[in-house]
């Protein structure tokens, strides 16, 4: 982590040498030259104490270097003012700098600060959409409030400390209800059941091209505190721009009504004393416009309380949610997924420990290392029923750093089927696996007695094959074992 706050924990040395050493008129290039001096000697010492060439850059920072930053400006107020309050200020100053430059570079505030500005342009780009789905049904809630004389009252007492608190509640309310969607977004998509996930998840990452293990199941390092925070502010972020843009709309439209419509006299009417106008009443004709101080706290209020209401409907209602969708999975799982191959590349031995060589010869496909379906949370019994009770399969037990997951795994001889634990479970009706049977007829029998129905597709080039589905709704082919399979094509339900 200091490795990447060097540069600016070089230039803050600099600045602070600078203020230390005075900047009065000509002496400013002197100060300049004096702190930037001393990080040079600083540079070169520690060269010297870690035997290092004397000239040799910085390819390491470890815990001295911090330490040298908070302590070499602390002894040049001491030796140039000769007291210690000032030696105590700039001690505090440095390790306060110190601290903002390790909470930025540890938590990547500048590259989320990028994602941030980068969504903020996004949104503006589809504000029109977004505030003429939105913004007529909170005006609808909000615009009785608006012509309440209480509302008024409440806003006019509402001043300094007050306001801010008022509006911060708001603020902080609505941002627990998108917090409390960030562990289970996190939870579904953290874990990479096989290699095949990972590949596709790289598109567009510097390491698209990396060759990735063909067998074997990638196991990810756990998520720590930082990473999660910074993946739950990811999260969040497309969401929370929204709603701060329709906020701020439902503040300026009532604003804009209020300068029309408001008139001095009936705010003072609600007011019970004349309002605090920010400007002399404009005049015009029969018509006469101002903006009061009032005025802007009630438009705060009520934009604050459109956005809690906005998250609150985000957050609650499935239609809203689909409808204002913002969908950052991609961007996280890419995340995950390059996190998870740079851990390999930098772990000696990773890769023969995981699945053997990173790629077959000259790139070819050698085989079907095993067939994926998903499943819901909680179905690990059923799945069992089906697939080793009626299709014969044997469970294996699956991996223990997989097991968390939940899931479970079957084989017979080279035949291995994955079941996966999805959040988000959809029953895939029209993908599916085709598995060879030898006695088809017997296990269609089989499949009858316990209840479960097997249809019959159209045969074509006298191919047998029935299908049923799994206890979840995925479609599951069977084949008898004399048809040629993959070549002769056969006409499936649904195409």
């Amino acid at each position: 982590m200091w490795n990447r706050a060097l540069p600016a924990l070089s230039v803050l040395f600099v600045l602070g040498m600078v203020a230390e050493l005075g900047l009065v008129a000509f002496a400013g290039i002197g100060a300049f030259l004096g702190g930037l001096g001393l990080l040079v000697a600083v540079w070169l010492g520690l060269n010297r104490v870690r035997h290092q060439p004397i000239f040799a850059l910085p390819h390491r920072v470890g815990r001295l270097e911090p330490v040298l930053f908070v302590l070499v400006p602390t002894l040049v107020s001491v030796l140039s003012e000769g007291g210690w309050t000032d030696p105590a200020v700039t001690l505090v100053s440095a390790l306060v700098l110190l601290g903002l430059v390790y909470v930025v570079t540890s938590y990547g505030l500048v590259a989320i600060t990028r994602y941030v500005l980068a969504e903020l342009s996004d949104q503006l780009r589809l504000l029109a959409s977004t505030t003429s789905r939105a913004v007529p049904l909170l005006l609808l809630i909000t615009m009785g409030l608006f012509i309440t004389g209480e509302t008024w009252q409440m806003a006019s007492r509402l001043k300094g400390l007050s306001l801010v608190v008022t509006l911060g509640l708001f603020v902080a309310f609505g941002a627990l209800f998108l917090a409390s969607r960030v562990p289970g977004l996190l939870h579904s998509i953290e874990d990479f059941e096989d290699w095949s996930e990972v590949g596709p998840a790289l598109v567009g990452s510097p390491l698209e091209h990396v060759g990735l293990p063909q067998r074997g199941n990638p196991v990810e390092p756990p998520l720590d505190r930082g990473e999660r925070l910074n993946m739950g502010v990811v999260a969040i972020t497309p969401q929370a721009v929204q709603i701060t843009l329709v906020a701020a709309v439902v503040w300026g439209f009532f604003v804009l009504l209020g300068l029309v419509a408001v008139h001095p006299d009936t705010a003072a009417s609600w007011l019970g004393e004349p309002p605090d106008l920010v400007f002399d009443p404009i005049v015009l004709g029969e018509s006469t416009f101002a903006i009061s101080t009032e005025l802007l706290r009630v438009a705060a209020l009520l934009a604050a309380f459109s956005g809690l209401s906005f998250t609150v409907l985000l957050v609650t209602d499935e239609t809203y949610r689909q409808e204002f969708r913002t969908d950052v999975t991609e961007d996280l799982r890419r995340v995950l997924a390059v996190r998870l191959v740079d851990h390999m590349l930098h772990d000696e031995g990773a890769w023969d420990a995981v699945a053997g060589e990173a790629s077959p010869p000259n790139g070819r496909i050698v085989g079907i290392d095993h067939v994926q379906l998903a499943m819901p949370r909680g179905g690990e019994a059923e799945a069992v029923r089906f697939y080793a009770g009626l299709l014969g399969l044997h469970e294996v037990p699956k991996p223990a750093p997989l097991q968390a997951r939940g899931g479970c795994w079957f084989r017979q001889d080279d035949v291995w089927v994955h079941l996966g634990v999805d959040d988000d479970f959809r029953p895939a009706r029209r993908a599916h696996p085709a598995l060879t049977v030898g006695d088809l007829a017997a296990l269609v029998a089989r499949l009858a007695d316990a209840g479960v129905e097997v249809r019959t597709g159209e045969q074509v080039d006298g191919v047998l094959q029935r299908y049923c589905d799994d206890p979840f709704g995925n479609r599951i082919e069977l084949v008898d074992a004399g048809a040629t399979i993959g070549v002769t094509k056969r006409a499936e339900p649904g195409g």
